[in-house]
């Protein structure tokens, strides 16, 4: 970034984000295809949009779809909402091209009605339009030939405030973390605290119909001793981003929002089972683009998962050893930890023998 000016552009902060006083700014309205040489601002805001895109946030996005019959199959499409009273609909048609809708809706005023299509996703979002406007340029090139429902999914997870990924050799940590502009944001972040949560182990299969086979797997994962729990750590950064890292049997997951509340208490569509109690915090000064180094060469490294020594729980001391400024978590398992771990291993090999 350089310059306080350009940290102050680029950084993700949770203001308030209905701004009344943006009401009053002239906007256009219209409909047009998205091209490489669109430049979305202009086109909203006018000529002079330079001198207020800094104070404009989208701070809400939708993923809709509608049953179409001429193509019998369903359109998905993108509502976002802006702290200026501005709606934005973006959509790829069946001939390829991508299409984009602003108008001007009072927010106190306007409410959609969600009878009409079906509601994918939705999330609140912080996402500042200067990034926008050039994450749309990008969008053209790299989606042109991508279906309508994964060209809204990819919109929806670049601008919504929260979102959850799993930890892949080929993912682009910093961009999922900060956005279009993150070669902007990364050099200038630090992580500024680190917590590890616990919270208890989730039962997979709890649903009404259940098998008795899900049954059985269900009430194996519950909680049977006091250190058996799932651990997860959580960075507050300089920028104002939040994330949580946590290690499932199928990955690594990281989890982003601008609220800390949401990467700790879980994300829609899955939030965590309480209750959620703080095992261990410390401030750090850590760089990050030190650290997003440091999980490119944890990656593979960290693939394997075992109950008794590659687990949630020593994952989470790994990152918080390297993170934390003074301090190290130190965490024992008891006698009854390795009955259990037996008696889980005999019963899930009769199960499978049974059902072999």
């Amino acid at each position: 970034m350089g310059s306080a000016h350009s940290k102050k552009e680029h950084s993700i902060s949770d203001e308030v984000f209905v701004n009344e006083s943006l009401y009053n700014i002239n906007v256009n309205e219209g409909c047009l295809n998205l091209d490489e040489e669109l430049n979305i601002a202009e086109r909203i805001f006018g000529v002079e949009y330079e001198k207020i895109i800094d104070r404009i946030f989208v701070t809400h996005v939708t993923v809709g779809r509608q049953w179409s019959w001429p193509t019998v199959d369903y359109v998905y499409f993108v509502i976002l909402k802006t702290n200026c009273g501005v709606l934005i609909s973006l959509e790829k048609q069946q001939d390829g091209t991508s299409s984009i809708e602003f108008r001007r809706k009072l927010f106190r005023s306007y409410g959609y009605d969600f009878k009409v299509y079906d509601v994918i996703d939705d999330s609140k979002s912080s996402y500042p339009f200067s990034c926008f406007k050039d994450f749309l340029k990008e969008m053209f090139i790299t989606c042109s030939a991508s279906y309508n429902k994964d060209f809204a999914k990819t919109i929806f997870v670049e601008i919504s405030q929260a979102c959850y990924f799993k930890l892949n050799p080929n993912l682009n940590v910093a961009k999922s973390v900060f956005g279009y502009n993150h070669k902007s944001i990364v050099n200038d972040t630090t992580v500024t605290h680190v917590y590890v949560y616990k919270c208890p182990l989730e039962g997979i299969f709890i649903s009404s119909t259940a098998s008795i086979r899900e049954r059985i797997r269900e009430r194996i994962g519950r909680q049977w001793t006091s250190v058996d729990y799932h651990a997860f750590v959580v960075l507050k950064t300089s920028c104002g981003v939040s994330l949580s890292l946590e290690k499932q049997r199928d990955g690594i997951y990281i989890g982003r929002s601008i609220r800390c509340d949401d990467v700790v208490e879980g994300m829609r569509p899955s939030p965590r089972k309480g209750p959620i109690d703080l095992e261990i915090e410390d401030s750090s000064d850590y760089p990050f683009k030190h650290f997003l180094g440091y999980l490119d060469a944890i990656v593979e490294d960290c693939s394997d998962y075992s109950v008794t020594d590659q687990n949630c729980q020593d994952f989470a001391k790994r990152i918080f050893d390297k993170i934390a400024s003074t301090k190290t978590w130190n965490y024992t398992r008891p006698k009854e930890y390795l009955y259990k771990t037996a008696i889980i291993f005999g019963i899930q090999f009769l199960i499978m023998f049974l059902w072999s």
